[in-house]
């Protein structure tokens, strides 16, 4: 088993922060251009879609990175970022399984996020550690592995839901997170 590096690490978690913030932003600039605009361009009815816009906005700020990790160190162990890194998190006992587990990995994600706010003590915890554990790793019983020869990819097929009820689903969180766009897009009737 081959301990994933500080730097490794880094690169990872910095491509993760990226795929993380990118969509925030997105969001983030359509409400605040939407919401500049003058009150008597926009009319009535827009100004209740700027509303309703924020009240999707702020839960998606919220859950999509909790989702994010989750998900993926949950599932199959390795993020965008990881993947990208060939780093794979695995439960130290059984390196083996794919994915650590929803329920570690949030316990995993919220311990990380206490000790980000303790000045990264916990991350820099890895330099002096013979395994690179960091704090939240050694509190959950995980490790992140690298893997020199990419044998975890960055697409499996495999590992995607294909059932009619997960397809339902997705269509209707597009839908869902596009009505307020749409709403913004319909000229306000006076």
């Amino acid at each position: 088993m081959h301990f994933a590096g500080f730097w490794r690490r880094i690169a990872a978690e910095v491509i993760d922060e990226i795929v993380i913030v990118v969509p925030i932003a997105f969001y983030y600039v359509l409400y605040t251009f939407f919401r500049s605009l003058p009150a008597a361009a926009v009319g009535a009815f827009s100004v209740k879609a700027i509303g309703i816009l924020f009240l999707v906005l702020f839960p998606v700020i919220v859950i999509w990175p909790i989702f994010y990790f989750v998900f993926f160190d949950g599932r199959t162990g390795a993020t965008w970022g990881k993947r990208v890194m060939n780093l794979k998190v695995v439960i130290r006992e059984q390196p083996n399984r794919d994915g650590v587990g929803y329920v570690r990995a949030a316990v995993r994600l919220a311990l990380a996020a206490v000790i980000r706010n303790l000045m990264n003590v916990g991350f820099l915890w890895m330099l002096i550690e013979p395994e690179g554990r960091t704090l939240h790793d050694l509190t959950v019983g995980t490790i992140v592995v690298h893997d020199p020869e990419g044998r975890f990819p960055v697409f499996d097929p495999e590992k995607l839901p294909r059932t009619a009820k997960h397809v339902a689903w997705f269509v209707v969180l597009i839908i869902l997170s596009a009505l307020p766009l749409l709403g913004l897009l319909v000229p306000a009737q006076q």
